[in-house]
């Protein structure tokens, strides 16, 4: 070999390379927000993407040290890569990483189905975990490890790929690949690039959902409903007021409401009504619950933050009932936002969805229970009832546009039966 080509050998050897990849979760199919491209390491079938090969051999040896249940490594993950550099990024490339990547959560997130009986769709933020391994050459061997401390960071080295154990944490599962909402995902993107308010917004409210929805045993709900309060008052614009966070929400979800405050007192009569004025205490009652329902969230997070607990008052519904109505109900405010920027068009499964929010509401069992008796509906007994009758009204009224004839007002001259 002569020098020249020895040198540029030896070169390429110790090159040092930086490679960005999601461990813990599972896509069926490459997506693409911020300018950030998350590609599956290997497709169903096996198969590495051309792009991603170069670092397919030395990304399997870094995931040997990355370990599910019964301690086998890893097989696959989700590498992200950016337009004109590819998989090996810079440290500077992080943050825009870490944005496309809670925007893939969000659009992930907005799937879930709750008290499914089977598997359902469902994914946390802690899917979405991100991991940058630097390593040179072809072949890495050793692995040093950083954390962060709050006056800057502590490494551990002298370990070799493999054996430094990564494991799966208990609140995840890769057994099934995560369901993404394609359309929510690409109004994002057009979003991003377009100076959206609510994508500004977006950046200072999703870490506060991120972190309420980890599903890890070391958050309680209270500082969950502190967060997703807080994550709702920063979409919105709340203005640290409960009051006008529910009526930013109200004008907002306007348009799907059916029961008003005062009928769903009836089944959860520890709604409150606001008496600090007259004209609040006669309105209240004839509000659309949902806008109550922000306002309850809201005042639990307040009542947390500064008196510690949210005994002081009766509430209409469990910390645990507003967290789920809240991750429910937040991918819906942010499209419903972004639809009013132009950014994206409300499909019909999310429609459903924004239509059965007051119906959810004012019932108290949302669990299924088959044996049980009771007169109440199931949150999946809501949420399918409320799919089906907005299908057939689109059916119905998609019939009706195409026989217009059929439905057309008798002649004007035409005397009437009983005439």
């Amino acid at each position: 070999m002569e020098r020249e080509e020895f040198h540029q050998a030896a070169n390429v050897e110790h090159q040092q390379h930086l490679v960005v990849f999601l461990p813990f979760l599972r896509l069926k199919e490459p997506c693409a927000v911020a300018g950030v491209e998350f590609l599956p390491l290997r497709t169903d079938s096996g198969e590495v993407p051309e792009v991603l090969a170069a670092t397919a051999g030395p990304l399997g040896k870094i995931l040997s040290g990355y370990v599910d249940r019964h301690g086998a490594p890893l097989g696959n993950c989700v590498v992200a890569t950016i337009l004109g550099k590819g998989w090996d990024l810079e440290p500077e490339d992080f943050p825009a990483v870490a944005w496309a990547t809670s925007l893939l959560f969000l659009a992930s997130w907005a799937c879930n189905d709750y008290y499914s009986q089977f598997a359902g769709r469902y994914v946390n933020s802690t899917n979405f975990r991100i991991v940058g391994q630097k390593y040179r050459g072809s072949d890495p061997k050793y692995i040093s490890v950083s954390a962060r401390r709050r006056f800057g960071s502590s490494t551990d080295g002298g370990y070799e790929h493999g054996e430094f154990k990564f494991t799966l944490p208990v609140q995840v599962s890769v057994r099934e690949t995560a369901s993404v909402d394609a359309g929510l995902l690409a109004g994002l993107d057009v979003a991003q690039g377009s100076g959206s308010a609510v994508l500004e917004r977006l950046r200072t409210a999703l870490p506060f959902v991120e972190l309420a929805n980890t599903d890890d045993e070391f958050m309680t709900e209270h500082a969950e409903a502190i967060l997703m309060g807080s994550a709702f008052e920063q979409l919105l614009a709340g203005n640290a007021s409960a009051y006008a966070l529910g009526r930013r929400f109200g004008e907002l979800f306007q348009q799907f409401g059916s029961v008003t405050v005062d009928h769903a007192r009836k089944a959860r009569p520890g709604i409150e009504i606001d008496t600090c004025t007259a004209q609040r205490a006669a309105a209240q009652p004839h509000w659309w619950v949902h806008r109550k329902w922000m306002e309850e969230l809201y005042d639990v997070r307040s009542k947390v933050v500064h008196k510690g607990h949210a005994g002081s008052r009766q509430w209409g519904w469990q910390i645990a009932e507003h967290l789920v109505m809240a991750a429910h109900v937040f991918p819906l405010t942010v499209k419903l936002l972004l639809e009013q920027e132009g950014y994206y068009a409300v499909t019909e499964r999310d429609r459903a969805a924004c239509l059965a929010t007051d119906l959810l509401l004012v019932e108290t069992e949302w669990a299924e229970d088959l044996d049980a008796q009771s007169n109440g509906r199931s949150w999946q007994e809501v949420i399918r009832k409320t799919a089906r009758d907005v299908r057939f009204n689109a059916v119905w009224e998609n019939y009706k546009a195409r026989h217009p004839g059929l439905f057309q007002s008798r002649d004007a001259d035409e005397p009437a039966a009983d005439e």
